[in-house]
């Protein structure tokens, strides 16, 4: 092992001696040692929050409020969207199915009017939930004339779905 003293090396056998050194020798190399530290310090990297061991593992053990957050959101808006699609197709579902009965309706009307049954008989067999309505229309005069018998078929429980059907009368 060797020790140096004043830039020349000794043997370990010669221990290093230190010599006095005067007051402005000192305050010199004070100061010297103060910029060095003070060099050193603002080379050595700084660590970062994010990069410390402690916040890796809380952060990838889990997720964060605001993670959390967005993720209901987001699903929130897909069952809502999901849930309006549906009350849309059961709803079409249920106007086509009031459709088909008003045409199933209309076509045992027509049938029995032009086999000459009764349409008070006709308006008993109706399904249940539907009236049938009937109103006569004449055009014309004279020789023109022409007398219209105008059938209505409507929903008790949606008015706005209704049937017609108008046959000529002789």
């Amino acid at each position: 092992m060797e020790y140096w003293s004043s830039g020349t090396a000794t043997s370990a056998k010669q221990p290093y001696v230190a010599r006095q050194a005067s007051p402005s020798t000192r305050r010199t190399s004070l100061m010297t040692c103060f910029l060095l530290s003070k060099l050193a310090a603002a080379r050595r990297p700084t660590l970062q929050p994010s990069h410390t061991p402690a916040l890796q593992a809380s952060s990838a053990s889990g997720f964060t409020l605001i993670e959390v957050v967005v993720a209901f959101t987001v699903a929130a808006l897909i069952i809502a969207a999901v849930a309006s699609g549906l009350v849309a197709a059961l709803r079409a579902e249920a106007t086509a199915q009031r459709q088909q009965t008003a045409g199933e309706a209309l076509r045992t009307l027509q049938t029995g009017l032009w086999l000459g049954i009764d349409t008070n008989s006709l308006a008993t067999n109706l399904p249940a939930g539907w009236r049938l309505a009937s109103e006569t229309t004449e055009h014309g005069e004279g020789s023109n004339r022409v007398v219209w018998s105008q059938w209505r078929l409507e929903a008790h429980t949606r008015p706005s779905c209704s049937a017609g059907l108008a046959s000529q009368q002789p």
